[in-house]
């Protein structure tokens, strides 16, 4: 059954790769290489060791909690949990290679356990409560449907991390900056798949138009999420406010590039095909600061990519 289950998901990816074509398969290959380099470069040391072990069980922690397919494994694979560890065991072997060449023996373990632990985490959205569907979701205005969406499904992960960080912000500074950290990394799947085509229309904006309106309401709202643990930090340690600044600024580019993903390889109702690649380069981002600059000069060309791929449906409102 196992073995089944993993030829499925290789020819999942064989699919995917194929769909990507070659300019965009070479591009996710060179993405790899330097990141196998790069891990195996700074994990020579203990700390950066444990980072690489704690972000690689981060993803997969997000991946568990919300992963599609649940219903599916738990109703037709009675070992489904077995199952589940082998797929997080194979994707980590990469990690777990250089691991074990720079002798980091603990944090290598600790993936290990990791990937054994995570598939008895399962997160359930209670998308019918009063909390979820009146109180933040009528606060959140009507075209960020996107963050409507998050609310619902998020909001018992989101909630509580924010309420630590505000209530904690006052004892050590690391706490806001990791704080932020993680609920931007909550964050990134929301413009994970189109809306309809209709409900561009129904904006009667012209494609560059909506373009500035989608990204002012990203930053507007990852503002207003991020602002009050801002002033909580400045105010107990206003010898570092440059810190959550600089955050802020860098993860709200962040969000645009992967909003501006969505929309210059939109595709009605459904998740872009070709978008995987610069979604993954995206995602380095929040660990290795070298890889924005790469992510600031693709925003740029998203923004024109989008505002033409757009014209398509909005070109009467030009």
């Amino acid at each position: 059954m196992i073995k089944s289950f993993l030829q499925i998901r290789l020819k999942q990816l064989i699919r995917i790769s194929t769909g990507l074509g070659w300019p965009r398969m070479l591009l996710l290959l060179g993405l790899v290489t330097f990141l196998i380099y790069f891990l195996s470069e700074i994990s020579a040391t203990n700390n950066n060791a444990f980072k690489i072990t704690g972000g690689l069980l981060a993803n997969f922690i997000v991946i568990q909690m919300f992963r599609k397919d649940m219903r599916f494994l738990k109703t037709n694979l009675p070992n489904y949990k077995q199952i589940i560890t082998v797929e997080y065991s194979v994707f980590s072997v990469p990690v777990l290679a250089i691991l074990l060449y720079n002798q980091q023996w603990l944090p290598a373990l600790l993936i290990l356990v990791g990937n054994v632990i995570i598939p008895y985490l399962h997160y359930t959205p209670k998308s019918t409560s009063l909390l979820t569907n009146t109180i933040f979701t009528k606060l959140i205005p009507a075209d960020c449907f996107e963050w409507k969406a998050g609310s619902r499904t998020a909001i018992y992960l989101i909630l509580p991390i924010w309420l630590i960080g505000l209530g904690a912000s006052y004892s050590t500074p690391a706490v806001v900056p990791i704080v932020i950290y993680v609920l931007t990394f909550f964050l990134l799947p929301l413009n994970a798949v189109c809306e309809p085509y209709q409900t561009i229309i129904a904006h009667e904006k012209s494609s560059k138009e909506f373009i500035l309106h989608k990204i002012y309401r990203q930053v507007f709202m990852y503002a207003i999420l991020i602002t009050p643990l801002m002033i909580a930090f400045i105010i107990f340690h206003p010898q570092w406010w440059f810190v959550p600044v600089a955050e802020f600024v860098v993860f709200s580019i962040l969000m645009i590039y992967l909003l501006l993903i969505k929309y210059a390889f939109y595709q009605s109702n459904s998740a872009p095909a070709s978008a995987p690649v610069y979604i993954l380069l995206g995602s380095l981002g929040l660990y290795f600061p070298i890889v924005m600059p790469i992510i600031w000069v693709l925003t740029i060309r998203f923004y024109f990519k989008s505002v033409n791929n757009l014209n398509y449906y909005l070109d009467d409102f030009n």
